[in-house]
């Protein structure tokens, strides 16, 4: 990744083919972090977001946060993670009928992996005729 000082914040994606944002995490307990903040998704025929570990960050191979994310009404959940990391977490978002809701995992193998969320919430009610 050559774009190493780049950053989305407050920022709004709708309606995209394949995922509102395709974006880096940030290294853990960094609360000051911009790099991807305040975002929203909504309506996309995919995910919400795929937050993936910084490569700009050595230290992302081992922890990786994602944070001040929201989406709305996407697809295939409003957020998707996949990416080899030991520690993931993902904290301070907010999902709403999302049809296939929130997706994390890990890639490559190791003795322990680590997934958290904390200060999430997730809203959705099946059946329910305004969602995607």
């Amino acid at each position: 990744n050559s774009c190493r000082d780049s950053s989305v914040t407050n920022s709004i994606a709708a309606g995209c083919a394949f995922a509102g944002f395709i974006a880096p995490g940030h290294e853990c307990e960094d609360d000051a972090s911009t790099k991807f903040s305040g975002n929203v998704a909504h309506s996309s025929e995919r995910a919400g977001a795929h937050i993936y570990p910084d490569p700009s960050s050595s230290k992302s191979r081992s922890c990786y946060e994602g944070s001040n994310f929201s989406a709305y009404k996407n697809r295939d959940g409003g957020l998707s993670t996949m990416y080899s990391t030991a520690d993931l977490r993902m904290r301070d978002m907010t999902f709403v009928d999302n049809e296939k809701g929130v997706s994390l995992q890990t890639a490559g193998e190791r003795e322990q992996i680590s997934i958290s969320m904390t200060d999430v919430q997730i809203y959705g009610e099946m059946d329910n005729l305004d969602a995607p």
